[in-house]
């Protein structure tokens, strides 16, 4: 309505203002994993949380709004986006100092982690076990690299916002819930997907060492601990429903809430599988293989699902059933590449 509208748009303006600084934020982030700076990474994850948080506060106690929490986005991330970029000359290995051709066959220096110092060089030419064409790397196939991860992530942000414009035409109450439904989520995710990081790191490091007995025995133990925590995420939704609910929302509607929540606790497994696979997939750099997976499970999976349960069943369940049977699509994608294409040219790679 127009009281909602007027509450949203100072904070959509202020909150959209936030996006190049979350993006210079990504970018700084996402080289300082390169550097395996985890200890660096996690202190600046932190900081960006406690900053935010504080400005909120700060915000809501001075009578600032929701445009003042939308500004608190924008301070927290300029701020740790800042800190981070100065940080990279300063802890940049030895073996990233080069220069950056925009074309193939330019000079480019890898870093990845080695036995020597823990960022041994990877020579140009030489294919990290069938990941790379073994025609070196440019500017360009940064841009393309970061076409496919674009893509990837419109069509997980799609569904998302898919699901809360379809939930909001059920009214009030199925939107309320879905809003719920998403913080659920998100409460196990930031978990299930830090195992995902950590995965991708180390198993970064095993492939740059051809250590292949080690790097079978830790997937083994990576994808028994991913189902593990989802499992245990799952069962924690589903023991403290009330209190977790009651937590994100004063007041929740509880009808369209009670069919879809049990669905939630039971998606943990699957998003386990889903985000401990993606860690795996982003260490072998299948960027490419993860867009077309996703575009394909989008298009074929979720909108089909989505729009036969709107119609049809027209509750918040089956929106989320669509949800499900996306997450669905993703882990048996992810499982066919791992176990079918990656595992055997792992191997073979190894025993060259």
């Amino acid at each position: 309505g127009t009281g909602a509208r007027g509450l949203a748009s100072p904070f959509f303006r202020a909150r959209a203002l936030a996006i190049p600084c979350i993006l210079l934020l990504r970018v700084a982030l996402g080289t300082l994993v390169g550097f395996r700076r985890q200890t660096v990474l996690t202190c600046l994850n932190v900081g960006s949380a406690v900053l935010e948080l504080g400005f909120v506060k700060f915000a809501l106690d001075n009578g600032y709004g929701l445009e003042g929490v939308g500004y608190s986005c924008v301070f927290a991330n300029l701020i740790i986006a800042v800190v981070g970029i100065c940080l990279i000359p300063v802890l940049a290995p030895q073996e990233s100092f080069g220069g950056v051709s925009l074309f193939r066959g330019g000079a480019f220096t890898a870093a990845l982690p080695g036995p020597a110092n823990g960022f041994g060089m990877r020579p140009r030419d030489q294919p990290l076990l069938g990941v790379s064409g073994g025609r070196g790397l440019a500017a360009l196939d940064f841009v393309g690299e970061g076409a496919d991860a674009m893509i990837r992530f419109t069509c997980l942000q799609g569904s998302v916002l898919l699901a809360t414009i379809l939930s909001s035409r059920m009214g009030e109450g199925a939107l309320v819930a879905n809003h719920v439904l998403l913080l659920g989520w998100m409460l196990t995710s930031f978990v299930i997907d830090g195992v995902a990081n950590v995965a991708g790191l180390t198993v970064m490091n095993l492939l740059s060492l051809r250590a292949f007995n080690y790097l079978r025995s830790y997937c083994r133990w990576l994808i028994l601990g991913g189902i593990v925590v989802g499992a245990a995420s799952g069962a924690c939704l589903w023991y403290f429903e009330g209190e977790v609910i009651m937590l994100l929302l004063k007041s929740p509607p509880m009808e369209p809430l009670a069919s879809s929540w049990m669905l939630l606790c039971a998606m943990q497994v699957v998003n386990a599988v889903v985000f401990t696979y993606d860690g795996l997939l982003v260490a072998s750099a299948e960027f490419a293989f993860s867009r077309n997976s996703l575009v394909a499970g989008f298009i074929l999976v979720f909108l089909p699902a989505l729009i036969i349960g709107y119609f049809v069943a027209g509750s918040l369940y089956a929106v989320w059933v669509a949800m499900t049977l996306f997450n669905a699509w993703r882990a048996l994608a992810s499982l066919y590449k791992v176990h079918r294409v990656l595992w055997p040219m792992w191997q073979e790679g190894f025993m060259v």
